[in-house]
């Protein structure tokens, strides 16, 4: 009889958690293991096809409508949605949140279903409707967490995360520093790297772009991720500044959208740094790995990382790494698979490579027997969804 286990998560956006569930849902013994999903938010987004046949439970259009944000609303809706938020905000007042009352009533219904475990996947009031059930349960945590308590307002989660079983997070890293506001919880912690569909990576590589913008008749590197601050994006075109002053012949693709704000940031520098003809925004693409595959070099200009999967989808691609000295890079590129680099030496790092051909070879022919270990990391996973 097959064990349920169930993953709770916010919605069927991009991003790097839903990401991390594709390739659960991919890989994991679907004969040992009956998977469903709880989705706060069923809302359309780009994972809907995907997950919905997941979903154990019907939609609670409650929940989607204190998600949604009225200002892409319009009509009766957008009235509607502004109302909920008004009350929302005036019974918060007197200490209740009519939205964590309704997924109170939900950790009631899934505990009474007495699942093998529950996985919080997603950090926030996901990981505090989670904490709520009975049973044994995983708190999976995707973020440097101090970084998170910075820019969340250092939320009081200690009674949150102490009601769970396990604690996973993707890198020892990360672990530490969960550790460091947590000590107490330190038995709890479990550093495990995510798990990567290495053969739906190769196979999608081979497919065809059709994309007359993105070319490989120069040195060619690409970054790939979401537009926002802390991918470090907008430093790119700095880089790609002095690049062209060393004399190198390039183009630099970025592939990624992000808020109309973070966008307009990103076009400003390109402009301001003279760089329109070397580096290029392709904007986002469902299928970046013939992009990648095409590339010299992939590189990372983000500020944090817990888990790079662009970083690990490159090297099972044979392209070596120019990474940014981020907590979590050691733990993500090895000397013999690319470069390490503080963002002030990044020019140089790149423009060393290019100028060394044999360099860069050697890392390519390095790559070529890169293999990522996901039976052990399954293992693991089992372990945990069994309470072993």
């Amino acid at each position: 009889m097959k064990q349920r286990v169930l993953f709770c998560i916010e919605n069927f956006q991009h991003g790097g958690i839903n990401k991390a569930l594709e390739n659960i849902l991919a890989l994991i013994d679907h004969s040992r293991y009956d998977v469903g999903l709880f989705v706060v938010n069923r809302e359309d987004g780009p994972y809907k096809n995907l997950f919905e046949p997941y979903c154990h439970y019907p939609a609670d259009a409650f929940l989607s409508a204190c998600c949604s944000n009225y200002r892409k609303a319009s009509g009766l809706r957008k009235v509607a949605l502004m109302g909920l938020k008004s009350i929302r905000k005036a019974l918060a007042k007197f200490g209740y949140d009519p939205f964590k009352a309704r997924l109170a009533k939900w950790a009631k219904r899934i505990s009474s279903d007495n699942y093998a475990c529950v996985i919080a996947y997603a950090e926030g009031y996901v990981t505090e409707f989670v904490s709520k059930i009975e049973g044994n349960k995983a708190a999976w945590i995707h973020i440097d967490y101090k970084r998170y308590l910075e820019y969340a307002g250092q939320p009081e989660e200690h009674n949150t995360y102490e009601a769970f079983d396990h604690i996973v997070i993707p890198s020892e890293y990360s672990v530490s520093s969960f550790v460091e506001q947590m000590p107490d919880l330190e038995n709890l912690a479990v550093a495990l790297p995510n798990l990567i569909d290495t053969r739906s990576v190769i196979d999608k590589a081979s497919e065809n772009t059709k994309d007359t913008v993105f070319k490989h008749d120069k040195f060619t590197l690409v970054s790939v991720g979401r537009i926002c601050y802390e991918k470090g994006f907008t430093e790119i075109p700095s880089v790609a500044s002095q690049l062209r002053e060393m004399g190198m012949d390039f183009r630099w693709y970025i592939i990624g959208d992000g808020s109309e704000l973070e966008m307009g940031h990103l076009r400003y520098a390109i402009k301001a740094n003279d760089v329109e003809d070397f580096v290029i925004m392709l904007g986002r693409k469902d299928n970046p790995y013939p992009y990648i595959a095409a590339s010299d070099l992939l590189v990372s200009t983000s500020l944090s990382e817990t888990f790079s999967y662009v970083i690990f989808e490159a090297k099972t691609l044979g392209v070596p790494v120019v990474c940014r000295d981020f907590g979590t890079a050691p733990e993500v590129v090895a000397l013999s698979e690319g470069v390490i680099t503080s963002m002030d030496n990044m020019a140089k790092t790149i423009f060393n490579l290019y100028g060394n051909r044999e360099n860069l070879n050697r890392l390519k022919d390095n790559l070529k027997t890169y293999s990522y270990n996901n039976d052990k990391l399954l293992d693991e996973i089992y372990a945990l969804i069994e309470n072993r």
